[in-house]
């Protein structure tokens, strides 16, 4: 009886190690994912590839940014219907290219690219947190991403825009 006991020991200790090793790798792998998603859009927007970069933004981003854009222009009387609109920054058209060079204006992605240290918050099935320290901040902002599809994804309104009243 001791015998077996000490078998299934010896088996445990040589088995658990590789599966917390693998448990680990696969963290890495999912937080590497993560990184290099958020990375990607930054240094797309940065590089103006605005149809590589909407790609790279969560359904609730887009939407968002869709129905804001809609507003907007429906304020100026320009007559585009939503899905023109939505269409529009799925191919980096020119409703989307004006969007994101005021976007740019105001934003410049080398704070988070170049001036800012970044480290992993939480990390779920298909949510994520990346902390982002500003070299002049005292606080971190937060950079929320969800998984969508079996790709990370940057939510961009879920992060930055204040809430409002729709």
């Amino acid at each position: 009886m001791k015998d077996k006991i000490l078998a299934v020991i010896l088996a445990l200790s040589l088995i658990l190690p590789l599966a917390v090793s693998a448990v680990a790798q696969t963290d890495e792998r999912e937080v590497d994912a993560v990184l290099t998603a958020a990375e990607t859009l930054f240094v797309k927007l940065k590089a103006r590839e605005y149809k590589t970069v909407w790609g790279l933004l969560t359904e609730k981003s887009q939407e968002t940014i869709v129905k804001d854009t809609y507003k907007s222009l429906a304020k100026t009387g320009v007559t585009y219907s939503r899905d023109e609109v939505s269409a529009d920054f799925g191919r980096g058209g020119s409703v989307s290219e004006v969007y994101w060079e005021g976007y740019l204006s105001a934003f410049d992605p080398d704070l988070v690219l170049r001036q800012s240290a970044w480290s992993m918050g939480a990390l779920k099935k298909d949510r994520a947190e990346i902390n982002l320290l500003y070299k002049k901040s005292e606080k971190s902002a937060v950079l929320k991403m969800s998984r969508e599809k079996g790709l990370w994804k940057v939510g961009l309104v879920e992060t930055f825009w204040s809430r409002k009243p729709d």
